[in-house]
């Protein structure tokens, strides 16, 4: 049983990891750091992904300092019973909010084994819903500048940029960027250089 154990909480660490995605990675945020291992996998990786964006500092220190998952679920409750509804939708609570924009990101950007909620444009979707335009253009072999573009055997990939023009608040409670440029290659897209959410905080 301990073995069995041993072997999930590594294997927890490491999905962890990789559905934490470019707006996640290089800062404390980062899948690893968010997955309590005390808890049951149910619980221990409530905090990947969205929420993690949506807590305060506080509340992400408190959540990994939990040690048992009946202290985990009560937690995750009050989490969402000290929200108020964000202006906009009308008649959902904030958790309703966030889980109609959550299965929406899941169906729409999900890439190979990664739920879409854990996305790059998952992410970004569901803090500040629908972009208002969305744009796809290529990135040409050898191109210099910002995005330049490595050759490639046959695909050198495109750039989805997403335009946020009509005035909102977000779930995390900020307004979006006008643009967020997604780097699409190889079957992944993640949000090219200077396009990268604000960093948690520490």
């Amino acid at each position: 049983m301990k073995s069995s154990w041993t072997c999930w909480l590594i294997a927890a660490c490491l999905l962890a990891g990789a559905q934490a995605g470019g707006a996640e990675r290089g800062r404390r945020g980062s899948g690893p750091d968010l997955v309590n291992i005390f808890l049951e996998p149910g619980n221990a990786r409530w905090l990947v992904g969205p929420i993690a964006r949506i807590a305060s500092a506080e509340e992400i220190d408190a959540f990994l300092e939990i040690t048992d998952d009946a202290a985990a679920e009560r937690f995750i409750e009050e989490f969402w019973s000290r929200r108020e509804p964000v202006g906009g939708a009308s008649g959902l609570s904030f958790r309703e909010q966030f889980e109609h924009l959550a299965e929406e990101a899941d169906q729409q950007f999900g890439e190979a084994a990664l739920r879409g909620r854990y996305t790059d444009r998952g992410i970004v979707f569901i803090l500040y819903g629908p972009p208002d335009q969305v744009e796809d253009r290529p990135v040409p072999p050898g191109k210099t500048g910002r995005y330049r573009s490595r050759p490639m055997s046959s695909h050198h990939g495109s750039v989805e940029r997403w335009v946020y023009e009509t005035e909102r608040v977000g779930l995390d409670g900020r307004s979006p960027r006008r643009v967020y440029d997604f780097i699409r290659r190889k079957g992944r897209v993640r949000l090219a250089p200077g396009s990268e959410l604000p960093e948690l905080p520490r």
